[in-house]
C-alpha cells in the first residue's frame, strides 16, 4: 500500500500504535477497519456476538456472515481491505482484565459496546490498571452521537468522564421498543472518533474530550474538561 497521501497526519510504516477495539458492532466495524486503512501497526478486537440479520444495514457484514462471529468476520474483512502492514487479532470471549489490558502505555481503547453497564466495567477494569491509555467511547443514536476522549491516568478528565455514566435504564429508546441505528450515521461517527484519535497524536490547538453532534441539523457541541472552573 502506498500511504504517500496521508503522510502528514499519520505515517503508518514508522508509527507504532496499538489499538484495542472493544465491541465490533455497528460502530466498531467500521472504526476497525478506518484503523486498517490507516495502517495503524496492531489491531486486537473482542466481541461475542454473532452477526444478525438486522445488523448487515449499518455493519461490515455482508448476508453470508449471518451466524457467524463479528470479531471472526470483522478480521477478515479488514485483512483483505486494510493494510498488510497492520498486525490483526481477535478474541471471543468475555471481559477479562489479564487477557484484554496490555502492559505498554500510550495504547488506544475504543470502547465501542451497547450498554452503559459494559462500559462501566470495561472503564473501571482499566483505570484500576494505572497505565496510561488513550480511552475513547461513542454513544450513537439514529441521528447522532457522542464521543468521549480522555487520558485514562488524568484524574480530572476521569472524574468529568464518570458523570457521564448514566444507567442503563436512562439511555434511549425508540417508539417500536428497539435501539435503532443506520449506516450513515454508524460510518461518520465512527470516522469522526478515529479522527479524534489522530487530532491528538498530531497536538492540534484545540482536542475536545466530549463531542456532540446532531447529523441532521449539523450542529455540534464540544468541550475539554480541564478547561472548566472547578465547582
Amino acid at each position: 500500500m502506498d500511504f504517500s497521501r496521508q503522510l502528514e497526519l499519520y505515517d503508518a510504516e514508522n508509527e507504532q500504535d496499538k489499538a484495542t477495539v472493544i465491541g465490533v458492532g455497528a460502530t466498531g466495524s467500521w472504526v476497525s477497519l478506518i484503523l486498517s486503512k490507516l495502517g495503524v501497526s496492531e489491531i486486537n478486537m473482542y466481541d461475542m456476538d454473532v452477526v444478525e440479520g438486522h445488523n448487515v444495514p449499518n455493519q461490515l457484514y455482508s448476508v453470508n456472515d449471518v451466524g457467524k462471529f463479528k470479531a471472526a468476520m470483522c478480521t477478515k474483512y479488514c485483512d483483505v481491505l486494510g493494510s498488510s502492514n497492520t498486525d490483526m487479532n481477535h478474541w471471543i470471549m468475555k471481559i477479562d482484565k489479564d487477557h484484554m489490558i496490555t502492559p505498554e502505555e500510550n495504547n488506544i481503547i475504543f470502547c465501542l459496546v451497547d450498554s452503559m453497564s459494559a462500559r462501566k466495567e470495561i472503564f473501571d477494569m482499566i483505570i484500576d490498571t494505572g497505565i496510561k491509555y488513550t480511552w475513547i467511547e461513542t454513544r450513537m443514536g439514529l441521528t447522532g452521537y457522542r464521543i468521549y476522549m480522555i487520558d485514562t491516568t488524568n484524574e480530572k478528565e476521569v472524574a468529568k468522564y464518570r458523570e457521564t455514566l448514566y444507567s442503563d435504564d436512562e439511555a434511549e429508546v425508540s417508539a417500536c421498543g428497539t435501539s435503532q441505528s443506520i449506516v450513515t450515521t454508524a460510518v461518520q461517527c465512527a470516522s469522526h472518533a478515529v479522527g479524534l484519535w489522530l487530532a491528538k497524536k498530531n497536538e492540534a490547538e484545540y482536542v475536545p474530550n466530549e463531542i456532540i453532534f446532531d447529523v441532521h441539523s449539523s450542529f455540534i457541541m464540544s468541550r475539554k474538561f480541564d478547561k472548566e472552573k472547578e465547582e
